[in-house]
């Protein structure tokens, strides 16, 4: 997961790049333990959709 237009094939993003992704990641692992899985996520996915 890396959004970089300088990273060239066989290269690694740069390392903020890659803790951000981390961060985010977990960040969203743990709203979904917190939540109860993945149901209140696309209820509210569903929700804010509607215009």
């Amino acid at each position: 997961m890396s959004t970089c237009r300088e990273v060239r094939d066989g290269e690694d993003p740069p390392l903020l790049v890659r803790i951000g992704w981390a961060i985010l990641v977990g960040i969203i692992g743990i709203v979904l333990l917190a939540l109860g899985g993945l149901k209140p996520i696309q209820t509210a996915i569903i929700a804010g959709g509607c215009p």
